[in-house]
């Protein structure tokens, strides 16, 4: 008979309790995440609406180089739109609906910009403005918009990832 039983220590997994605790510091960190991405993709839409702004701009000062102005197209862009295309030489294929990209042109008697949204050239000379807007919260009313014009060194952003 063995009179000194080995006395043995049994591991049965985690109790409840730490259990609870990493599933915490899981949302914990799950939500950090979620909150960095949806920043992340919003700068991301933010910054395609002001490359589009600025290939605007830049087809806008190759117009002006040939026909000593700007161009202004009598309707916004869309895909496959002579107008632009062909003019202006700016085509976006595969552009969402819920992007609407427009641009004015003035001479030295204009007094208004249409689509400058409060950034305006300053009048008295020739100027174009380019205005791409997105509505990032679908059907609030407050779409991000994205100006520029020839005076700006880059692109404006209003109402930021509304």
């Amino acid at each position: 008979m063995n009179r000194f039983k080995t006395q043995r220590t049994s591991t049965r997994g985690f109790t409840l309790v730490e259990l609870m605790i990493v599933v915490a510091i899981v949302g914990v960190l799950a939500a950090i995440g979620s909150v960095a991405y949806t920043k992340y993709v919003q700068s991301a839409k933010i910054t395609r609406l002001k490359q589009y702004a600025m290939e605007v701009a830049k087809a806008q000062e190759q117009y002006k180089s040939q026909n000593s102005g700007y161009f202004t197209p009598t309707v916004k862009y869309a895909e496959g739109n002579a107008q632009w295309e062909n003019l202006l030489g700016f085509s976006k294929k595969g552009l969402t609906s819920d992007i609407t990209i427009q641009t004015v042109a003035g001479d030295s008697t204009a007094t208004t910009c249409g689509i400058c949204d409060g950034v305006d050239p300053s009048f008295g000379s020739i100027w174009y403005a380019v205005r791409v807007r997105q509505d990032f919260k679908t059907g609030d009313g407050k779409a991000t918009t994205v100006i520029l014009n020839n005076e700006l060194p880059g692109p404006v952003v209003l109402n930021e990832g509304m």
